[in-house]
């Protein structure tokens, strides 16, 4: 094959549902690792893409709640 090659295998939904939730309960990244067979690196870089998201998607809901708000 020829071209760059993704670094491991992609994030499935449910790994990163798993991902949030331990990150939400103050799981340390190693324990995260082991659970989610992924290296100390795709974690933190996974986790900081998944804390993106979340603060979009907040962003996202204050818009439409302000927006809700305005016109009733």
């Amino acid at each position: 094959m020829t071209g760059p090659q993704p670094a491991g295998r992609p994030w499935t939904r449910e790994e990163d549902h798993q991902l949030r939730s331990m990150l939400d309960a103050g799981t340390k990244a190693g324990l995260i690792a082991r659970e989610l067979k992924r290296s100390l690196g795709a974690i933190y870089a996974r986790a900081k893409e998944v804390r993106k998201i979340a603060k979009t998607e907040k962003a996202v809901e204050r818009i439409q709640a302000s927006t809700n708000r305005v016109n009733p």
